[in-house]
């Protein structure tokens, strides 16, 4: 890609030679064939932690236009190269994933590794990733001469980068080829990209390879715009072209002719910052998605960070909704969600500015970690009123139940209005047995809300009304509580209140760090709801996850006929598919992505002092749905939770520092359930019982007679009584720890493993692993003096 930026920040990035071995575990791409060829990043201390934990669901490609997005953020590897996260909340991250078929990690380093971060957060939302293979100018030349020199060692190559994203975990790549290439290699280079899409489909099912327009058959470095017979033999050897970005407005159909039956496998460039590319690029992308979309081709939407990078007003986020919004509304091929059994999300978008679980304050530092991102709500509104605004958001600003980040509903709502949003289409998730289903919300003065899940049954849609009273099944014929064609219901619904934790003393005790719920029929100001649902239900497979907000009491049967389009008041909600757009609706607001207005309180204030609506404000936290089991967790005897690689550091001035490194094995997950526990009864997947690990440190003193026990009554802290400090997430079963501060006066360290199951839940920390980690004394010669 010819980029004219300016020098990209990351282009310099070094192989792992100049990297603390060991370290903080960093993302980072090899800069020479030599490092693909001897296969040393393989022995690489980070190559672990660089190991992505999502598989792909397993996945067709879309029998349709597909959109392709690519990364390109100031030569990449930023705040996303530290696998084990940054402390800056305000990093890049992409959740508008709706709509996106494939993610390319682009930088211009020969090969492009993209971070486990990336993979793990596209891959929950059914995404692929690709990483790059780039050689540029009088260098890229050299490059592809020993690349080419034998249609050997073309093949080797190939295979080399294949067996990086199988042991890596991504998807395929991207070929960019933009320097000249001798003829006599031409033939070469095809068996290289041929090579490479054949090992990458032996090795990675689903897997993509995808040819940049740049070189053409005869070696010229000559962008054609267009799919001809200048550069077909390459796309003719892999599984698409992505057309470089000055095309003109014809070339879409062209190139559309030219691919035949491969028509979808042609991906039209956009350049987002506007580089001669066909419509401007910015808010005016959508422009060129059209055009392709009109021809029948795929679109590859080019610096995707755009808004980021160039600071849109009013900031990153709105912005960035904004755009997104564009480009949904015009591209009308929805990706529905992934969704898989057990569901959970708790709208966690991969940063924010404290750390929760279960409602409970964790850590008040920000951070970002990509690989925490849970899957995204697609947030599309059905109905609301035509005169009250109505606005709903991820938002770090507000109450937080998980991660960073809750769903926030806001605005003014009529008293008889209700507002229906739909959050996870899905291609639907097979039902065949009983049903745990909770949420946690947080309402304001007079606001209502449900969730209402939509299942279907022998080509027949249900609604269920999960309330804060009850479960309801709503009919077309009438509201019947005890109508049960194929479903019945078992109610239990528990208003718990989320323990209130002062940060001052967040975590003086382990007994604080536990689930995290209080049982309290009462609700303080502000305080969770904890709702939890039992349902029978047989085979049927849930479609739908709709929020509803009202005021006053809910008219279940005009909730059901905007469900299901049959309200006479010009709002519907249409099917979406793969091959349909977003529903088309009467008004401007509804049917459309509704993140982007944020001036919505200004507006609401004259409303409510008219007396003709209420202020609304309603949060969501959480939700799980998964199948009922005893117990998440298993026995944790057989967990080996140990600390290697240990160094210990003393500067100068006395203060000292640990550095090392956390691991933790299980002897067979599934094998040491109870016996009284089948595994067909446990709500996590047998493949990967924990999908992360919270880690958390606290000095302790252990005391070794009565003399030093009475000396430290005297003048001894009480660590049983110092906060847990939380130190990260893992996404793989090891942890680096660096530079942490020792107290002088502690002989020992605990650390702390809490895991975390499918279904979101968290293991109570009194009854997780522990490891603990000696203190020299400090008169021993391990302490090494840190300059």
């Amino acid at each position: 890609m010819d980029c004219n930026k300016e020098e990209e920040e990351g282009a310099g990035m070094e192989d792992d030679d100049l990297l603390p071995n060991p370290g903080l575990p960093i993302s980072f791409p090899l800069t020479s064939l030599h490092r693909l060829l001897d296969r040393s990043y393989f022995s690489s201390f980070h190559f672990p932690y660089n190991k992505s934990s999502v598989p792909l669901p397993p996945k067709a490609a879309a029998d349709r236009p597909r959109l392709l997005v690519c990364h390109d953020l100031k030569g990449g590897y930023q705040d996303d190269k530290w696998v084990q996260g940054s402390s800056n909340s305000g990093a890049y991250s992409l959740w508008h994933w709706g709509c996106v078929d494939v993610f390319v990690y682009f930088s211009h380093n020969l090969v492009t590794i993209p971070p486990p971060g990336w993979v793990n957060a596209a891959h929950k939302h059914g995404v692929q990733v690709l990483g790059t293979f780039i050689t540029e100018w009088e260098e890229g030349e050299k490059i592809c001469q020993s690349l080419l020199e034998s249609e050997e060692s073309a093949q080797m190559y190939a295979l080399r980068l294949a067996e990086l994203a199988q042991a890596l975990g991504f998807d395929g790549w991207l070929i960019n080829i933009e320097n000249k290439i001798r003829k006599d290699q031409i033939g070469n280079l095809i068996q290289f990209v041929k090579h490479l899409t054949i090992s990458m489909h032996t090795l990675v099912p689903s897997s993509l390879v995808i040819w940049y327009d740049a070189v053409t058959i005869d070696g010229e470095l000559d962008w054609q715009n267009c799919l001809n017979n200048k550069n077909y033999e390459f796309f003719d050897a892999c599984d698409g072209v992505f057309i470089n970005y000055t095309w003109k407005e014809e070339y879409a159909k062209v190139s559309a002719i030219a691919a035949r039956h491969r028509a979808f496998d042609v991906y039209m460039g956009v350049d987002v910052f506007g580089r001669n590319t066909f419509g401007g690029g910015g808010f005016n992308s959508n422009i060129a998605l059209k055009v392709a979309q009109e021809a029948g081709v795929s679109a590859a939407l080019f610096a995707i960070a755009w808004v980021y990078e160039t600071n849109q007003s009013p900031n990153f986020q709105e912005a960035e909704d904004r755009w997104w919004g564009t480009i949904e509304a015009c591209w009308n091929y929805v990706n529905r969600n992934q969704l898989k059994f057990p569901f959970f999300s708790d709208f966690n978008e991969g940063f924010g500015k404290a750390m929760y679980v279960d409602g409970i304050l964790v850590s008040t530092h920000p951070w970002s970690n990509l690989s925490c991102q849970n899957l995204q709500p697609r947030i599309c509104l059905v109905k609301a009123s035509q005169e009250s605004p109505f606005h709903v958001s991820l938002s770090s600003e507000d109450a937080i139940y998980g991660g960073g980040s809750s769903l926030r509903f806001v605005g003014s709502v009529q008293i008889e209005e209700i507002c229906v949003v739909e959050l996870f289409p899905s291609q639907g998730i097979l039902i065949g047995a009983p049903l745990n289903v909770s949420y946690s919300v947080l309402l304001g003065p007079s606001s209502q809300f449900c969730l209402v899940l939509k299942l279907q049954h022998r080509n027949n849609n249900r609604f269920i009304f999960l309330t804060g009273q009850n479960s309801i099944e709503v009919v077309k014929e009438a509201i019947d509580l005890s109508r049960k064609p194929y479903l019945s219901f078992k109610y239990r619904e528990v208003c718990h209140d989320i323990m209130k934790v002062d940060s001052s003393k967040l975590d003086q005790n382990i007994s604080a760090m536990s689930r995290g719920l209080k049982p309290d029929n009462s609700v303080e100001k502000s305080g969770w709801y904890l709702r939890q649902y039992f349902l029978e239900l047989h085979e049927c497979s849930l479609t739908n996850i709709y929020a509803v907000s009202h005021i006053s009491e809910l008219d279940y049967k005009k909730a059901l006929q905007i469900l299901e389009g049959n309200t006479s008041q010009g709002y519907s909600l249409s099917s979406i598919s793969n091959d349909q757009g977003p529903c088309k609706l009467d008004t401007a607001e509804n049917g459309k992505d509704i993140r982007s207005n944020r001036k919505i309180m200004s507006e609401i204030a004259p409303l409510v002092a008219s007396g003709k609506s209420k202020r609304y404000y309603a949060l969501l936290g959480h939700i799980r749905a998964t199948s009922p089991s005893k117990d998440c967790f298993c026995p944790l005897k057989s967990c080996k939770f140990h600390a290697s690689i240990i160094e210990w550091l003393e500067n100068s001035e006395g203060a000292r520092f640990t550095s090392l490194e956390l691991k933790w094995v299980f002897d067979n997950q599934i094998d040491s359930l109870p016996r009284n526990i089948a595994k067909q009864d446990c709500a996590c997947n047998e493949s990967s019982l924990f999908v992360h690990y919270n880690v958390y440190f606290r000095p302790a003193y252990i005391v070794k007679n009565e003399a030093e026990l009475e000396a430290r009554k005297c003048d001894g802290v009480d660590y049983s009584k110092v906060q847990l400090r939380y130190l990260g997430a893992a996404f793989v079963q090891a942890f680096y720890v660096n530079f942490l501060p020792v107290p002088n006066d502690c002989n020992l360290l605990h650390f702390w493993l809490q895991p975390f199951c499918e279904c979101g839940l968290a293991q109570d920390l009194k009854e997780s692993p522990l490891c603990a980690v000696e203190v020299p004394s400090e008169n021993s010669n391990v302490w090494k003096l840190n300059a």
